[in-house]
């Protein structure tokens, strides 16, 4: 596996986003039927901010509450994912080039890095 030289090189073609108005639910759904762990939240065209699957279980009540489905999924669709995502986030241009801190998630495989 060669090392990407700029940043589009090692994106995918299509990248899924979630706005920040959008419930909780419309994220636990996108990244249940996509296998994906990470979801850019975009507003106005702009990246605002990230939902990975750890805010996303930390969001939902625990099976401890003994809520009724219906009392759970209530809380659930009443969650914004402004209120849990990550922000701000870093973000770069298709064109910058993928530099040396990136060499050691590139080579191990990973989507993504937390510097």
């Amino acid at each position: 596996m060669t090392m990407p030289t700029r940043v589009q090189d090692a994106m995918h073609p299509r990248a899924v986003s979630i706005s920040p108005h959008d419930p909780l639910t419309a994220a636990v759904v996108a990244m249940e039927e996509l296998d994906i762990k990470r979801l850019p939240v975009v507003h106005d065209g702009r990246v605002v901010g990230i939902v990975t699957d750890g805010e996303v279980r930390r969001a939902l009540p625990t099976l401890t509450e003994g809520l009724s489905p219906w009392a759970f999924a209530a809380r659930v669709g009443r969650v914004r994912l402004r209120e849990i995502m990550r922000a701000p986030v870093h973000t770069v241009t298709p064109e910058t080039p993928c530099a040396p801190p990136c060499r050691p998630c590139w080579t191990a495989g990973w989507a993504a890095c937390r510097w």
